[in-house]
């Protein structure tokens, strides 16, 4: 995470916060998995055709958040042990691991081969948060 952080800012961007990732992976309807009510299938993530596409395909358009990699974001976990929250899921993996819901907490100084990142840039004039 502190390196993930560390290279949003050089890029001008950030870490999404918990809440806009978990958003974006949902959408307004709260949906269960990422494409909707229904499990995404256990091979998905091996496919490469458009109906397991759009399967793995968010309300907002972003694709695969969870099932490549789990993703640091910018939201601490415990301020005690500052630990940072991560969302999405690796698959193969647990069908409990591609649920948008899902949240693990990891220590930010270390480094996993099934955490990465992606980033956000916040538009001029746009609000900011997620409500």
């Amino acid at each position: 995470s502190d390196l993930a952080a560390a290279y949003a800012r050089w890029a001008g961007a950030r870490l999404a916060t918990e809440e806009e990732w978990k958003k974006a992976a949902r959408g307004i309807d709260g949906r269960i998995f990422t494409g909707g009510n229904r499990p995404p299938p256990e091979d998905s993530h091996w496919k490469g055709d458009a109906g397991m596409r759009e399967c793995l395909l968010s309300p907002f358009g972003c694709l695969r958040l969870t099932d490549t990699a789990w993703q640091w974001t910018g939201s601490r976990a415990d301020v005690v042990a500052d630990r940072r929250v991560v969302k999405g899921g690796a698959s193969p993996g647990a069908l409990l691991d591609r649920k948008p819901s899902r949240r693990k907490t990891l220590d930010p100084k270390a480094r996993y081969y099934t955490v990465g990142f992606i980033v956000c840039k916040d538009l001029g004039g746009a609000p900011t948060g997620v409500k």
